[in-house]
């Protein structure tokens, strides 16, 4: 597998190094690249996937710790930088500000990555995504990756994060609990007990070739039961009522949001970004979250979940922190994941676009910073300069 840069956004410079003045780059814009990664859906098959990725940093890139940030159904690479009040909502902002580099994916099946087919499409589950992710994560560990304009990333030593948000956060647990490669998990939008929009989302999504947006699809049918079993999409709006949402509420509304706490434009330019998302993905939730043989048994690296406290799809009304729904993660946990627990105010599931959201990035620095921390510099080689 090898990573390719595909466009560079900034111009090329001669030496990429870390030194005293990357203490000021906060100050400074981000610079980001497009790169790409092959990957193989399965150990013996072959690496012919594409995995598309934005990666960001401000100063220099090298010795500093990566997060790779990866996005939830419906959602690509743009939930980590929403091209909409950036300063609000972009969490890649926030976190290269902190001085970490960030990867922000787009998973396989989504967005700018490879759309599988046939029987890969029907096997694309959680475990699938996350073995992806584990290929990625060992790339940027092996120290052979060379982004122009960043140099060699991954040296040896260096710390790789995982940050995910809905979907992705279960994906992020099954990688770091199957392979153990990562230094710190952080899980938003994620929970072991569903609220009642939860349970509701099941019956909200179908065939994605519905969407005009997505009529080029193939309709994948079973052809025993006649359910779907390719890409899904959110139906446009509520065929019943969901909590206090009425029949004709917009479906990613009551689903995703709190009105009170979401800017019209931004949630309008959500539905425009929307994606479709794999059936297989969506099968895959209860083998996940299973107590006795889930995912995050056996996830032995500092964990956060960070939750907003009006998410109806993990939390009971009237708000997370009332109805105490996240107070009983920790069994699920093993001593060594040193679980933290945090709601926060004004947010619901997807907790970057709502007003909360500077709320949670400042979480994230916090407890990056205690349990992982921005710089590997003293675990990294002492060579300072690349190619």
């Amino acid at each position: 597998m090898r990573a390719l840069a595909l466009l560079a956004s900034f111009a090329l410079p001669a030496l990429v190094t870390l030194d005293p003045a990357d203490v000021r780059a906060s100050a400074s814009p981000p610079r980001c690249a497009d790169v790409s990664f092959t990957v193989a859906l399965a150990p013996d098959a072959p690496a012919d996937n594409v995995v598309y990725g934005r990666l960001c940093t401000r100063g220099g890139a090298q010795f500093k710790t990566i997060q790779v940030l990866l996005h939830g159904a419906g959602y690509d690479h743009n939930y980590w930088d929403f091209p909409l009040r950036s300063e609000t909502h972009s969490y890649m902002r926030h976190a290269t500000a902190a001085g970490y580099v960030t990867l922000a994916l787009d998973r396989v099946g989504y967005g700018q990555s490879t759309r599988p087919s046939g029987s890969d499409l029907y096997g694309l589950d959680l475990h699938v995504g996350a073995y992806a992710v584990h290929q990625i994560v060992q790339e940027l560990r092996s120290g052979d990756l060379v982004v122009p304009g960043f140099g060699h990333l991954g040296h040896h030593g260096e710390r790789v994060m995982l940050v995910g948000f809905s979907l992705g956060a279960f994906i992020a647990a099954i990688e770091g609990a199957t392979y153990a490669d990562v230094d710190g998990v952080i899980l938003t939008g994620f929970s072991h007990f569903p609220g009642p929009a939860g349970f509701a989302s099941f019956g909200l999504a179908g065939p994605a070739c519905l969407d005009p947006k997505f009529a080029a699809l193939p309709c994948d049918l079973d052809p025993a039961t006649g359910a779907p079993i390719g890409y899904l999409a959110n139906f446009p709006t509520l065929p019943f009522p969901v909590l206090d949402f009425p029949v004709g509420t917009a479906t990613r509304m009551a689903l995703f949001f709190a009105p009170a706490h979401v800017d019209q434009d931004v949630f309008d330019l959500d539905v425009q970004l929307r994606q479709t998302f794999p059936a297989a993905e969506l099968a895959d939730i209860a083998p996940t979250l299973d107590p006795l043989t889930g995912a995050t048994r056996d996830l032995a690296v500092p964990t956060l979940i960070v939750n907003g406290e009006d998410d109806m799809l993990l939390c009971d009304p009237p708000g997370c922190s009332v109805t105490r729904n996240l107070a009983f993660e920790a069994p699920f946990f093993p001593a060594e994941a040193e679980l933290e627990v945090r709601t926060v105010a004004r947010a619901a599931h997807s907790i970057n676009l709502h007003h909360g959201a500077p709320d949670w990035f400042a979480i994230s620095r916090e407890w990056s910073d205690r349990k992982v921390g921005a710089s590997a510099r003293g675990e990294a080689p002492t060579a300072s300069c690349h190619p």
